[in-house]
Formats: structure tokens, C-alpha cells, sequence
């Protein structure tokens, strides 16, 4: 936890006043003091401003990647025409930042040395405060009017599918089949990786997928199917002679002899390429650039502002120089107010982006790493009941140390998927986030669900095989069910039709019972019936 005495010292700086006042223009503020954010709208117009927050117990600033005609007017229950009004554009911000701190600067450079591959010279790049990068573009970078495929759109409509279509393409774009998945291969190598896996007691393909490395082959670069371990034993009868190979299976009789077989090998089978049937793979590596869950009002850490885990400060640096930093520069005493700015808006060609926003729409969906899924069944429409909900949702209810923005979505697509409104799926949220060791805002559990609404389309959560989403944050506790589906909606949907089809199978046993007994007392005489009325009375 920061002290007054730290911040004060640190803010006070006229320097770093001026360097916030520039950048905060036309921006929505989020400042975050010991206990989380304060309230939202906010701005900041004169150093005063700065000054005031931090003697109230202001740890750090944030600005909105959007630009506004006047932040001040942004409501929660905004529509989506009214945001577009308000909205003037967005920049292009990318959050890197992964496990290994000498590979994020890597992977950093390489992101910025393919933007510059694009033609794009305001590429501008700081330092996160903690444990990696933000490379900014300025939305001036970018036309007004883009075509997507036959229909121009203006630019500003293009948030957040802009960033996160642009950081799919780019992550794909420096490690591909074209070079051999050089980054996986070369972070793979890593002396620093290699002791990040053994300190977290984690194995390769926890924090990789297992991709076709056959150049030959047509799914050459495509994510192989896990299928699940088994052991395949081949017996042979020493009467006939007949060979036989059979899975999970210790013994075998031989159909022609009718003699107990020989077992002669055991091998466990391994994953194959669907394509090529060879077991020739690449791990490839997940980047970490955080744009999934991007959405309108999305904040990142401003100019110069510290961080309240590390105590260093986000300052802006030479983004050909990333692999020369070093985080010493970034303590308060060190640093140098140069003449690197980020996301500076001046002298910036007009439109020199367009390239790079154009082909990120056009992008194949096939080669993307997060692939945008279509419903493949029929629609649950009524809501189905928490405790039909499968083992990772159920444990992910519980709280989560790490990884709550990635299971928000999880949720809300899993929530909507399974037949839940979104005032069901808000209350649902709401819960859930008082059990979050560190709670995560208000404004962002209603702004996903909004933003989700505003879509008007249904998703499916990531497939149970997307490690990213269950078992890096410890959420894949699979049970005999889990074994036999490939998304946690469809183990919601098959739960729930074995109880309907139960329920329908009593339905019938007691209407078919009943009915005979209706028949069987319209045949008696009138007398009989009578006599049979007044002893069910008594009884009674």
C-alpha cells in the first residue's frame, strides 16, 4: 500500500502534473485510491485537481482509451446512438504483459516493429509500472470512413472489435506458419521460461496448444483436438493366430477359437492431426495481450502514474529501446521527463493506419486464436437452475484470486447461453463478485452485461480445452460427465434434458396407470360404484 507521504512526493512534481493534464484531455478519469475507485465520470482539468485527489488518498490515475466531446455527460444507461454521439474516437492501446518478464519485452518489440511493418509511424510505447508494456497508436493514425468488406463504417463506431481484431491479427501476425511459429519455438528455449514452468509447477501444454507442424499438410498451424488418454492393448489367439487391438481392455477372448487371448503389446495412444495422422506438433504460446475483455469505457494506467503493487511509475519510453529497459528507470527518483510521449498527437499522417485496421477485418477466422462461436444447438429458452451448472462454474462462484475479468465472460455468454435474462445474470454477477478476494467494479460487471445485450446475439464461453479461461485460474474440476462434452453449456443442456426426459417417464407410468383404473370403474354397474364411493369416503 502507497503512502501520502509517497504520492504527494511523486505528484506534487510540476513536471508530472503537466504530463498528466496533457493526456487526461478529452478522456474519462478512474482514480484509484487504497480501496478501490472512486466515482466514475470524472476529469481532470488543472494541477489543483491532481493535488486535491492525492491529499484525499489517490494512489494512481487511469484514462479511458475512448475520446469524448465531454466525458462528464457518460451514463451508465447509455444506448448505444447515445455513446456513438458523445464518443469523438478511440486509440489503439495494447496491454502486454506476460509471465517472464525479459520475454514480455520480446514480444513487446515485435508488436511494435510489425506495426511499424504496416506503415504506421506514431507507434508510442510505455512502461505498465509493474510487470509489462502498452503500445499506443492515436485514433488520428486512423481514417474517419473504413471498408469493411463492401460497407464503410466510420472509424469511431469500430470499438472495442477494432483493438481486439487488430490484437488477434497482430499476436498472429508475429508467430505464424509462415515463420514457423519462431516466437513459440524461441520462448520455448527460454532459460527464463523454463524456470518460471518448474517455480509454478506448471508443464508445457498448460500454458500452450498443441498445433499441426507437418508444412505438408493442409491443416498445417491449426490447433489439434485433445482426445482423451487410453491405453490400446493388442492381443493375438495362439490357436488361429487372428490379431486384435482393443482400448481399456486387460483381457480378451478370442471370437473364433472362444480361448483366452495373448497379450502381446500395450501403448497408449497419442493425439494425431485430424488431416495428416502424424503426431509432428508445435506448442504455440499464448501472448497475453489482454483485449478479450475490452469494453466501451475501458481504462489503462495514465502518464506518469504509479503503481500501487510495485511503488514504480508508467512513464514513456523510446519504443525502439524496449529491450534495453530496465525497471530501475522507473522509480520515482530516476525518472527523466524525455521527449518520448505517449499516444502523442502531433505531427501524425492522416489515415496511415489504415492498413493495419483493414486486413484485421479481413483477417481468416480460421487462424485466429479466440474464434468467434455461433450456437450449434437449439436455444435454451427458459432458465435453467444453478445446480445443473457444471463443475467450472460452480467452482468459479466460489471467488477467484486471479482471473476474474476472463471469468466474467465466461459467465456472462455461459448465463445467456443456458436461458438466464440479464436482470437474472446482473444479480448472479453481483453475488458472485462479493466472493472475489478483490472485488471487481460495479461499472464493469454492468458494462459487460450491456455491452453483451447490445450485441443481440448469443455466444458460447470458451470450450472446456481453453486453458486460459479454466485451468490457469484453477477451475477445471472435471466429473464423469465432463469427459464426454467439449463446452460447459453442453453439460448443462444434457443434465437438463436426462431430468426432463425422467420427468416425462413418470408422467407416463401415472396417467397410463390411472387411466386404466377410470376404465375399470366405468364398466362396474352404478350400484357398485356408489358402494365403492362411500368407502373411499370413510376412508378419507
Amino acid at each position: 500500500m502507497l503512502s501520502i507521504k509517497d504520492t504527494l512526493l511523486h505528484y506534487k512534481r510540476p513536471e508530472v502534473q503537466k504530463e498528466i493534464l496533457l493526456s487526461a484531455r478529452n478522456r474519462e478519469i478512474g482514480v484509484m485510491f487504497n480501496k478501490g475507485f472512486g466515482k466514475r465520470p470524472d476529469t481532470l482539468t488543472f494541477p489543483g485537481d491532481i493535488l486535491t485527489f492525492v491529499k484525499n488518498g489517490a494512489t494512481s490515475f487511469h484514462f479511458s482509451e475512448e475520446i469524448w466531446q465531454d466525458p462528464l455527460h457518460i451514463r451508465t444507461d447509455m444506448t448505444k446512438k447515445e455513446t456513438l454521439e458523445l464518443r469523438r474516437g478511440w486509440d489503439l492501446v495494447l496491454d502486454v504483459d506476460f509471465e517472464v518478464w525479459e520475454i514480455t519485452k520480446i514480444i513487446t518489440d515485435l508488436l511494435i516493429k510489425a506495426l511499424k511493418r504496416h506503415n504506421i509511424q506514431s507507434v508510442t510505447c510505455k512502461f505498465s509500472g509493474n510487470k509489462g508494456f502498452h503500445i499506443g497508436v492515436p485514433f488520428e493514425s486512423f481514417p474517419d470512413k473504413v471498408n469493411i468488406k463492401g460497407k464503410l463504417v466510420d472509424t469511431k463506431e469500430l470499438f472495442p472489435a477494432g483493438v481486439q481484431r487488430i490484437a488477434k491479427y497482430l499476436m498472429d501476425y508475429i508467430d505464424n506458419k509462415y515463420n514457423h511459429f519462431e516466437l513459440s519455438r524461441m520462448i520455448i528455449k527460454n532459460k527464463f521460461f523454463k524456470e518460471y514452468l518448474i517455480k509454478k509447477n506448471k508443464t508445457l501444454s498448460e500454458v500452450s496448444e498443441e498445433i499441426c507442424g507437418n508444412k505438408k499438410c493442409n491443416s498445417y498451424g491449426k490447433k489439434i483436438p485433445q482426445k482423451h488418454h487410453k491405453k490400446e492393448n493388442e492381443f493375438i489367439c495362439e490357436n488361429c493366430r487372428l490379431n486384435i487391438k482393443k482400448e481399456n481392455i486387460k483381457m480378451m477372448q478370442c471370437p473364433k477359437c472362444k480361448i483366452l487371448m495373448k497379450k502381446i503389446k500395450t501403448q497408449s495412444n497419442q493425439n494425431t492431426c485430424p488431416s495428416c495422422k502424424q503426431t509432428n506438433f508445435i506448442n504455440k504460446i499464448d501472448l497475453k495481450i489482454d483485449t478479450i475483455l475490452i469494453s466501451s469505457r475501458h481504462l489503462f494506467r495514465g502518464n506518469f502514474s504509479m503503481h500501487e503493487k510495485s511503488g514504480l511509475i508508467s512513464i514513456p519510453m523510446n519504443p525502439d529501446k524496449v529491450l534495453e529497459f530496465r525497471k530501475i528507470y522507473a522509480e520515482p527518483k530516476n525518472i527523466i521527463f524525455e521527449k518520448y510521449k505517449f499516444l502523442s498527437r502531433k505531427n501524425i499522417p492522416k489515415g496511415e493506419a489504415e492498413r493495419l485496421i483493414v486486413q484485421s477485418f479481413d483477417y481468416d477466422p480460421d487462424v485466429q486464436i479466440i474464434k468467434e462461436r455461433e450456437l450449434t444447438y437449439e436455444d435454451i429458452k427458459n432458465a435453467v437452475p444453478e445446480d445443473l451448472f457444471p463443475p467450472c462454474i460452480k467452482e468459479g462462484f466460489k471467488g477467484l484470486k486471479d482471473g476474474r475479468k476472463r471469468h466474467l465472460f465466461t459467465i456472462i455468454n455461459f448465463l445467456t447461453s443456458v436461458g438466464w435474462s440479464y436482470p437474472q445474470i446482473e444479480d448472479y454477477l453481483v453475488r458472485w463478485n462479493k466472493n472475489n478476494e478483490i472485488p471487481l467494479r460495479e461499472v464493469l460487471l454492468k458494462g459487460q452485461v450491456r455491452y453483451h445485450k447490445a450485441q443481440k446475439k448469443k455466444t458460447l464461453p470458451p470450450n472446456c480445452d481453453n486453458k486460459m479461461y479454466y485451468m490457469d485460474v484453477g477451475l477445471c474440476k472435471p466429473d464423469s460427465l465432463c469427459k464426454n462434452i467439449k463446452n460447459p453449456v453442453s453439460y448443462t443442456r444434457i443434465r437438463a434434458k436426462n431430468i426432463n426426459a425422467n420427468k416425462k417417464k413418470t408422467r407416463k407410468k401415472k396417467t397410463s396407470k390411472d387411466s386404466k383404473e377410470e376404465k375399470v370403474k366405468d364398466a362396474l354397474p352404478n350400484v357398485v360404484k356408489e358402494e365403492i364411493e362411500k368407502i373411499e369416503k370413510i376412508n378419507s
